[in-house]
């Protein structure tokens, strides 16, 4: 139900491995929606992304009730076209 969610409240494009405990969210924006960026996009923001991790975590991980692992795998502020993510959720 939470990822069913997130694609239609938030727009999220997911798939979902649940035998390997595996997410790969797209965030399926075109901008960064992170709260602490305006418009400037330079480089040095990236590390932004990291805190993006920590949020990923203990969203997923609160929901699941599991360990869970966040990773950045693509950030508009790094260069990306969209902000994607692979969560490891422990099985």
């Amino acid at each position: 139900a939470f990822l069913d969610f997130l694609r239609s409240e938030w727009g999220w494009v997911i798939e979902f491995d649940a035998g390997a405990g595996l997410i790969h969210v797209n965030e399926n924006k075109s901008d960064c929606v992170c709260p602490l960026v305006g418009q400037d996009r330079t480089p040095e923001l990236g590390t932004l992304c990291y805190c993006s991790e920590g949020f990923a975590e203990r969203l997923f991980g609160t929901v699941s009730g599991r360990p869970v692992r966040a990773e950045v795998t693509e950030s508009i502020l790094r260069g990306g076209e969209r902000c994607r993510y692979r969560i490891q959720i422990a099985v």
